[in-house]
């Protein structure tokens, strides 16, 4: 199955599009599902040592997924808002930093 997704830039910033595309061995649905459901997304989303919460899942068009990601003595927060979504074949969103509430925040490692 190819799989592809998407990523706009931080708000304020000109819009930066990344592709990713990868071939794998396993039934569509279920690659869909290890791309939507929360569930499913904390074993791998995130770098190890890393443990993710789900805070909010609405995994739908306008949609968003609210989780914390939890490695050290920081705690960060982000999101994605869903835009498309064609089951199982297609899933366009925009992964952002957030705050606490699920608000766009800018990169909180970041200056300037």
């Amino acid at each position: 199955m190819r799989e592809t997704g998407g990523v706009v830039g931080d708000p304020g910033m000109e819009p930066r599009v990344f592709k990713l595309t990868r071939t794998f061995e396993a039934p569509r649905a279920l690659v869909f599902r290890l791309w939507t459901e929360g569930e499913h997304l904390r074993h791998w989303w995130l770098p190890r040592g890393t443990t993710m919460r789900v805070l909010h899942e609405d995994v739908r068009p306008g949609g968003i997924l609210h989780y914390a990601m939890d490695g050290g003595p920081q705690q960060y927060w982000a999101r994605f808002a869903y835009r498309e979504i064609t089951p199982p074949e297609r899933l366009v969103w925009v992964n952002s930093f957030a705050d606490e509430q699920g608000n766009v925040a800018p990169m909180p490692y970041m200056d300037g």
